[in-house]
Formats: C-alpha cells, structure tokens, sequence
C-alpha cells in the first residue's frame, strides 16, 4: 500500500508540470500572436503616415506649380485682352487709312492669333481620387481643402472650353477682315511675325472695311474677352 501511494506521489507533481508547461506555450503563443498583430498593425500604420506625408509634399509641390502657370497664364492673358481691346476701339471708330489698318494688323497678331490656358499639375489629386486614399489623410480639413481645389480647377477647366469656344469663333472670322496671305508674306523663316512698323513703305489694308462685318468680329472679341477674364 505504502509503494502505491509513493507511486502516486510521484507522478502527480509531473501531471502538474505538465500542464504548467502547456499553459506556458499558449501563453508565448497568444503574446507571439498579439505582438505579431500589434507589429503589423503599427507597420500599416507608419506606412500610411508615410504615404500622407509624400501625398501631402507632392500636392504642395502641385500647388507651387500651378500658381506659378496661373501667374504666366494671366500675364499672357492680360496683354492679349490689352491688344484685343485697342483692337476693338480702332474697329469701332474705324478709319480707312494706312496709319489704323497697320495698328489693326499689329494688335490682332499680337492678341487676336494666340489662345492661352492654365495647365494644371494634376499629379497629386487624381491618383488620391482614383485609388481611394484620401482616406489616408488624416486631418478633414485637409481633405475638404484639396476636394475644393478639385472642384475649383473642373470651373476654370469648363471656362477654358467657354474661352476656346469664342476665341475659335472670333479667329475664323477674322479672316473676314485681315488678309492673311498679307500676313504670311511678313513672317520670318521660323514663322514669327516681324515688327509691323519697319514696314513703312508697305500700304496696309483690310480684306474689308463693311462696318457690319466689323461690328461682328468686335462682337466676337468682347465675348471672347469675358469669358477670358472669367477663368
């Protein structure tokens, strides 16, 4: 009886190990596990902070850009309008001498042949819209900043198209009015125009000087001109 219990004895304290041991390993496994997540979780994390910040630099890197293309834009612009403008005040009070149809030549080529439109930088806003990661972003109102830029450049793009539109119609009518043929005879190898006013011994003319056709192309200019200083 004594060599039973001395048996029993013994081998209960191993079973207890044992189980110590067992517990032990779900417990280094579960931590190994948990750690594991909160790893993962914290690598995604400072991956996405990673990703907002260049998001961030390359939409400010856009923003530089594009002030410095609208500041360009608007200068060429406002010389255009400058050159249409007088344009439109020789028309309207029109005199059919030398001296006018040359200062009408010479602001037309200088206001009347050329188009100029912001180009946007979309590099940023784009991909960030396309593939869903403005939910990388953390702060609201940097997003509601950029969605609003977003909207912002879609009117000035639609206004472009409304300029284009009467800049397309005011230059294919203004061969009602301007001899290009004249005007091709005067341009450079590289297909710049030449400073009108050397011409002094050339007699300018207009392909016509019907006050209704000039009325119209001035129509044209002045629609043209508002939808210019609307972009």
């Amino acid at each position: 009886m004594t060599d039973l219990m001395e048996v029993h004895h013994s081998h209960h304290p191993a079973h207890k190990k044992k189980w110590n041991e067992y517990l032990l390993k779900f417990f280094m496994l579960f931590l190994a596990v948990t750690l594991g997540f909160l790893a993962e979780n914290l690598r995604e994390h400072l991956t996405e902070r990673k990703k907002e910040k260049e998001y961030i630099e390359s939409f400010v890197d856009d923003l530089r850009k594009d002030t410095t293309e609208i500041a360009n834009t608007s200068k060429l612009l406002f010389k255009f309008i400058h050159h249409q403008d007088t344009l439109i005040d020789y028309l309207q009070h029109y005199q059919n001498n030398d001296s006018i149809n040359k200062k009408c030549y010479k602001h037309f080529l200088r206001g009347g042949v050329n188009i100029e439109l912001v180009n946007f930088n979309e590099n940023t806003l784009p991909q960030l819209l396309n593939t869903g990661s403005l939910r990388l972003l953390g702060k609201q109102n940097i997003i509601d900043s950029m969605l609003a830029y977003n909207d912002l450049i879609k009117q000035v793009k639609t206004q472009g198209s409304y300029y284009k539109n009467e800049f397309d119609k005011a230059f294919d009518y203004s061969s009602n009015i301007f001899d290009f043929s004249f005007i091709h005879a005067r341009l450079n190898e590289n297909f710049t125009a030449q400073p009108l006013m050397r011409y002094d011994t050339v007699h300018f003319r207009l392909a016509t000087a019907e006050p209704k056709v000039l009325q119209q192309y001035t129509a044209y200019l002045i629609m043209e001109e508002i939808y210019a200083q609307d972009i």
